[in-house]
């Protein structure tokens, strides 16, 4: 397993960072000046969302963080420019192998599985299996692929697959739509598709 842990929020964009990404630059120093360890961000295709990863070294540390009534405030109101009001959705996941790669490539897919009944558990942990063994394979597909579970919903999934478009994922999964198809019998996926870039300070 990774041992790092992997925040990902996602929220619907504001304007100002629509229009220009630097504005989170701010923010994105603040969490690195209290051990975020990478980041990542970007638009989601789908809709006007903000998507952002945060690698931490332990989910504690973000939890310690999150906690203290003195600098987390200081943390919301940098972010104010990505936010267009509405739902927060925040997870952290323990991916079984580093998901770096996939976080580098032109698109991110992001797609959150959960099985349709405890039963299907171990078929969907299979089926991410083998999908991320066809991405990560000899005769690679995409840039890199991983999954781990979601650290406040154990039987919730997130595989993450690099691609270099949406085009390309939708033409994997038709070559392969047995296996995807036999994935969404068994399970609720719902599916981001994020331009992320990385934060460099």
């Amino acid at each position: 397993m990774a041992s790092k842990s992997y925040e990902f929020v996602f929220w619907p964009a504001g304007d100002g960072y629509r229009n220009d990404q630097s504005v989170s630059n701010p923010a994105f120093q603040f969490l690195k000046d209290h051990k975020a360890e990478a980041i990542f961000h970007g638009l989601q295709v789908e809709e006007p969302a903000f998507g952002l990863i945060v690698v931490w070294d332990k989910i504690q540390v973000h939890k310690d963080l999150m906690a203290d009534a003195v600098e987390y405030p200081k943390l919301l109101n940098l972010l104010k420019p990505t936010m267009g009001g509405g739902d927060i959705d925040m997870s952290h996941v323990d991916f079984l192998i580093d998901p770096t790669p996939a976080f580098k490539a032109p698109i991110t897919e992001i797609a959150f599985t959960s099985p349709k009944t405890p039963e299907d558990k171990e078929a969907v942990q299979a089926r991410l299996e083998q999908i991320v063994s066809l991405a990560n394979g000899p005769t690679k597909t995409a840039f890199g692929a991983a999954y781990g579970p979601v650290v406040e919903k154990p039987d919730t999934f997130v595989l993450v697959v690099g691609w270099d478009s949406v085009e390309a994922h939708l033409a994997a999964r038709e070559a392969n739509k047995e296996l995807t198809g036999a994935a969404g019998k068994i399970a609720n996926v719902k599916v981001r598709h994020v331009a992320l870039s990385p934060y460099t300070a």
